[in-house]
């Protein structure tokens, strides 16, 4: 016997094995078998490859004899990682069909022969092996293996497995599917998504329908598999709801760029928490769609984001209310968005900022009304936040309120205006641009706002005005972890928080005297301010470009898994997929970060000199 080390003996087989459990029917496939002077260096093990190794004398050499066509060549099975392998077949080595060698813990063969193994496994033979690497004749691939990884797939053999599947039985030769997944951002989780999806389909008239529209309607086909290739948790949404695909068939000329209105009536059957998470799947799903396949830019699925967000908290106060009616005809409470959904930019997965303003109604006490309205206002607030069998929506967050978690979760408008005049730091008035009366009732989030706009603009005449927002971007970026700082798409330096801090600054400056500048949108702002000379235009274009490339990565990142995160993927799988999601197809992990870092770069650049007030 030899160990790993044992080069010398050169004159010996030397097999290893490794259990793969990717093989069909938990077959054993061998780490390597190398014969002398077949196996190129470059092609053998490492060293710390955890493989059994032993060695014997080699047979004695048979009588010389042609070896007919059929005959297996000397197979040279390597596990490269990560559950990828290659299988090599080196010409004029032939074996027998039955030699073996003897080692610790059984028998093993070379190829052609059974397998044998005292610990159980399962019987293996070339052919086998051949077939599980995607090998239809001797050193070549399969047509449908090359045409996968051709269409950038990159678990080739998973993804022939799949085709093989009966649900695909009608398509499987359809080059038009091949086509369509291949120009998703992720093809193996697409493909992976449509086969869960047809397992789902109640009866295999549902299941045929599916394929037919996706074969016949180019429209759905590129929306369906575009969203399953983007979101690994549409992909389950789906494939817990089947029927949920039908929104995406057609749309109506409404729908292609849908309102608080049109997302409303998609809730209006949601009568509890659950029913409603359904339903904000579902509506999510349709703005997904339009999103991946370009239909809307960046700038209207964050403003259709916010527009089911404000649909959702009037869906969620109905069902508040509905519960403890006698609360509700105690007291008015309106809901003022604050934030990305007050500035109608959204993500697919944020805190949605709120304050609530409460009142008694007419001749009503006030201290009761108050109570009802806070239980109503933390109903809500769980409807939305609380995990259920169908997840959650997103957290409600209001600590932007007076006080913060210290204060009173409702307060009276003339409570918020006392708190305003008096104590309110410079960031509270930088929170307000942003402040919108979204749910509830509408006239007194509209008295909220009124109410509090002069105080807004008059913030910039504070003693130290623009220190205060500069401390307060410091702050921020000190709070990142040293380890995320490179990766940070909202809070690092060149980030999107720049750009709005930068714009939010100008705007309570010269917002005094401009009202053309008082909009809670960044990039609505922006525009403002290029169009009246604050900023230099050349400045305000390249700051619209990134900001934009910057939130496009961010809906991304955060499609894939519907998770809340600002940072780029730290490994290269998921730059790839993320890189293939923003249509960059050469090299997508270097290009995406190659186009990440000038964009950042622009921005730290040209908001050094906005951090004074001008620009």
């Amino acid at each position: 016997m030899c160990g790993p080390g044992g080069e010398e003996r050169v004159n010996c087989w030397r097999v290893a094995w490794r259990r793969r459990p990717r093989l069909a029917s938990r077959c054993v496939a061998w780490s390597c078998v190398a014969w002398r002077g077949v196996t190129p260096p470059r092609l053998a093990p490492p060293r710390p490859a955890p493989c059994r190794l032993a060695c014997v004398a080699p047979p004695r050499p048979a009588p010389p004899r042609s070896a007919s066509p059929a005959s297996p060549r000397l197979a040279f099975a390597w596990d490269g990682g990560g559950g990828q392998g290659a299988l090599w077949f080196f010409p004029g080595a032939r074996c027998g069909p039955r030699r073996c060698v003897r080692g610790p813990g059984g028998r093993w063969a070379v190829p052609g022969a059974a397998v044998r193994s005292q610990s159980g496994y399962a019987l293996a033979r070339t052919t086998l092996i051949r077939r599980e690497a995607g090998m239809t004749a001797p050193g070549r691939r399969s047509s449908t293996f090359t045409r996968l990884l051709r269409h950038g797939f990159t678990d080739a053999s998973a993804a022939e497995r799949l085709l093989e599947s009966p649900e695909l039985a009608p398509v499987r030769s359809d080059p038009v599917l091949l086509e369509a997944l291949g120009g998703t951002a992720d093809p193996d989780l697409a493909l992976g998504g449509l086969v869960r999806l047809l397992e789902a389909q109640p009866s295999p008239t549902a299941r045929r329908e599916l394929l037919d529209t996706v074969i016949a309607a180019k429209p759905l086909r590129d929306r369906l598999l575009g969203v399953l290739g983007a979101s690994a948790a549409l992909g389950d949404h789906l494939a817990r709801h089947p029927g949920d695909w039908h929104v995406l068939v057609t749309y109506e000329p409404r729908d292609l760029h849908p309102g608080v209105e049109e997302f409303e009536r998609g809730l209006a059957d949601a009568d509890d928490p659950v029913s409603l998470r359904i339903a904000y799947r579902r509506s999510l799903l349709a703005i997904a769609a339009r999103d991946v396949c370009g239909t809307t830019g960046v700038a209207e699925t964050a403003a259709e984001l916010a527009d089911l967000a404000t649909a959702t908290l009037r869906a969620a106060l109905r069902i508040a209310s509905a519960a403890a009616p006698e609360d509700a005809e105690r007291c008015r409470l309106a809901v003022i968005a604050m934030g990305k959904c007050g500035g109608h930019e959204l993500n697919y997965v944020s805190d949605v900022d709120v304050i609530f303003v409460g009142e008694a109604v007419e001749g009503g006490d006030e201290n009761a009304a108050l109570r009802a309205a806070t239980r109503l206002a933390s109903h809500l607030m769980r409807i939305c936040s609380e995990t259920t069998v169908e997840g959650s929506i997103w957290p409600v967050d209001a600590n932007l309120r007076p006080e913060g978690r210290n204060g009173p979760l409702v307060r009276t408008l003339s409570s918020h205006l006392a708190y305003y005049q008096r104590w309110a730091k410079t960031w509270e008035f930088q929170a307000l641009l942003k402040a919108r009366p979204v749910a509830g009732d509408a006239e007194l989030g509209e008295r909220y706002v009124d109410a509090l706009a002069p105080l807004v603009w008059q913030a910039a005449e504070r003693d130290n005005f623009v220190a205060d927002v500069q401390k307060m971007r410091r702050r921020v970026v000190e709070n990142i972890p040293v380890a995320e700082v490179e990766r940070e798409l909202k809070l690092g330096p060149g980030g999107l928080r720049d750009v709005e801090f930068a714009v939010q600054l100008l705007q309570l400056v010269h917002g005094r005297a401009d009202a053309s500048l008082r909009s809670g949108t960044t990039l609505d702002a922006l525009q403002a301010l290029a169009a009246g000379g604050y900023v230099g235009r050349a400045d305000a274009v390249q700051l619209d470009e990134a900001y934009r490339f910057l939130r496009f990565v961010e809906h991304r990142i955060q499609l894939h898994q519907l998770r809340r995160t600002h940072l780029l993927p730290d490994d290269e799988a998921g730059l790839r997929r993320l890189g293939r999601s923003l249509g960059l197809r050469g090299d997508p992990a270097a290009e995406l970060t190659r186009e990440w870092k000038r964009h950042t770069s622009v921005v730290w650049l040209c908001t050094r000199s906005c951090s004074t007030g001008r620009c």
